[in-house]
């Protein structure tokens, strides 16, 4: 796997100030490993619609864009994903 682009801690319990040695430390952290340009997403989405839907749907905004079910095929090492979004007028 790649290094993360971006780290974001998100909340670390106890906080630095408050941590005693021998306390438990947790950290709950956002890892951003890729970008991707909504564009090509957009586009490959609409790729598996038929022409005429393909075509209406493309002048609408996509939201909610949700990658899950992401796996590390090992064989060709790179990520597979499933993807939605809503299309809005």
């Amino acid at each position: 796997m790649e290094e993360p682009v971006k780290i974001n801690i998100v909340n670390l319990s106890p906080l630095a100030t408050e941590f005693k040695s021998g306390d438990s430390l947790q950290v709950l952290v956002e890892y951003t490993f890729l970008f991707f340009d909504t564009t090509t997403v957009k586009n490959i989405l609409l790729s598996e619609l038929p022409s005429k839907k393909a075509a209406k749907i493309s002048q609408m905004s996509m939201q909610n864009l949700l990658f899950t079910d992401i796996m590390l095929d090992q064989k060709t090492n790179s990520l597979k994903l499933k993807a939605s979004a809503d299309f809005v007028k």
